[in-house]
């Protein structure tokens, strides 16, 4: 994770350095956005006044964040649940409800946890 938070850091800050006109970060991970605020709180960046901040995992200190992180939450336990069957069925060992065609696996519906690192009506 740390390595994260150091690359996502200084890309940030540099593109910010850059005059990089931006309004919006959407991290690939909590830990991405996390690298996040803290270049944007170095640059002197509101959050989400100047710059909305997303992550995606909805790691438990999400919602301890200030301001709090508004995340895409993918439903781990249903995703996991889906890989294993899928290695289960590759080894011919169960027959799940949740592969299809040979190789694919239906994902759960990802959900937004909206909280203060972004705009809008509703928040969690």
């Amino acid at each position: 994770m740390r390595s994260t938070l150091n690359a996502i850091t200084t890309a940030l800050a540099a593109a910010i350095a850059e005059g990089l006109a931006f309004d919006a970060v959407f991290a690939v991970t909590d830990a991405g956005a996390i690298g996040a605020f803290r270049a944007l709180g170095e640059a002197g960046r509101v959050m989400p006044d100047d710059v909305q901040v997303v992550g995606f995992d909805n790691l438990a200190l999400a919602p301890y964040l200030v301001p709090s992180l508004t995340t895409i939450e993918p439903d781990n336990d249903a995703m996991v649940d889906a890989v294993c069957e899928l290695v289960l069925t590759s080894l011919g060992l169960d027959a799940p409800a949740a592969t299809g065609d040979r190789g694919r696996v239906r994902m759960p519906t990802a959900r937004i946890v909206r909280r203060e690192s972004t705009r809008g009506p509703t928040r969690a």
